[in-house]
């Protein structure tokens, strides 16, 4: 009788198929075993198991070493080593002791890719980590420096000298640094409802303060501002009222323009360049038809737009004091 001891196959997660992948997805997702942003997220489960496939480890790997950071897929910078090195592609590398790292004020990283002469150095200083505003930084940056520094050098060395074995995968101890875009634009956003916000309240304030006018936001009856044409004398063209065209808007509707625009915080300049945006040289040209929309425009007026008009008027004076 043979004594010979037969070897037994090892258990393996790895899905074969698309619906083995579901169900194996499923089953980790109601696990409390898997980091806690995969759970019940069989999706997310499933998406970090295919990743981890074709950077050549288990599921249970990929759930452990994959994370979103910022919107980005990762993985730590220690996996990120397992996966070169599992490459078969790294001869040799180096990296600098905690003390080294105190001692120079960096970190540097040296690599030995397969079939390359030259080595792959990169390294992070005190210096780099000041300049992107990470030196002064709460949590791992104040804690453990010298280890962030070395991940920042050991990331930039695996993924430039092994994009290949990486498959463009960032490393998440450099994007857990990035400066969400999202949330940028978001306080952005804020930003700007506050300063619309607050010459809404201006506005409104100015049109209270007028006799209660029915019928849309640009009526027709008087108000005690003047036109844009002749801020300086509110009732210096009232004389050419009987002059103007049947089509054009009268000296009341130009007169309440000329209030809305000084309700949005607009100066005679900008007023007379809006105008002038919409085809018309002078306020009492304006046609009818248009009133309305060149109301709109000035009631939707914003800061951002008052720098850039002012901006662009600053440089229509600057030619022409020039010329």
């Amino acid at each position: 009788m043979s004594t010979a001891i037969a070897k037994r196959a090892s258990f393996d997660l790895t899905p074969t198929s698309l619906q083995e992948a579901m169900d194996l997805a499923a089953v980790m997702a109601k696990s409390e075993l898997i980091p806690m942003q995969f759970r019940n997220k069989p999706g997310d489960v499933m998406i970090a198991v295919q990743m981890g496939a074709e950077l050549g480890v288990s599921p249970l790997q990929a759930l452990s070493g994959i994370a979103v950071i910022n919107g980005r897929a990762s993985i730590w910078g220690d996996l990120a080593l397992a996966v070169v090195q599992k490459s078969g592609l790294l001869e040799e590398y180096k990296e600098m002791t905690f003390e080294e790292i105190r001692t120079a004020g960096k970190a540097v990283f040296w690599a030995k890719r397969k079939g390359m002469a030259e080595p792959i150095v990169r390294e992070f200083s005190i210096a780099d980590a000041k300049k992107a505003r990470l030196w002064d930084k709460a949590g791992p940056w104040q804690q453990y420096p010298e280890r962030m520094m070395q991940m920042r050098a050991r990331g930039f060395g695996l993924r430039d000298g092994f994009a290949d074995a990486l498959k463009g995968v960032a490393i998440r101890e450099e994007v857990e640094d990035y400066v969400p875009v999202v949330a940028s634009a978001t306080q952005d956003k804020l930003a700007a409802l506050k300063n619309r916000l607050a010459l809404t309240t201006k506005a409104e304030a100015v049109v209270e303060s007028q006799p209660s006018l029915p019928g849309g936001s640009c009526p027709s009856d008087d108000t005690q501002h003047a036109s844009p044409d002749n801020a300086s004398d509110p009732g210096s063209d009232d004389a050419r009222s009987a002059d103007r065209p049947a089509d054009t808007i009268s000296e009341k509707q130009a007169k309440r323009l000329f209030a809305i625009a000084k309700g949005r915080g607009m100066t005679n300049d900008q007023i007379k360049y809006l105008t002038k945006a919409a085809g018309y040289e002078h306020s009492r040209d304006i046609k009818t038809a248009d009133y309305e929309q060149i109301c709109s425009a000035m009631e939707s007026w914003t800061i951002g737009e008052h720098e850039r008009i002012g901006a662009v008027l600053a440089g229509f004076r600057a030619d022409e004091a020039g010329a």
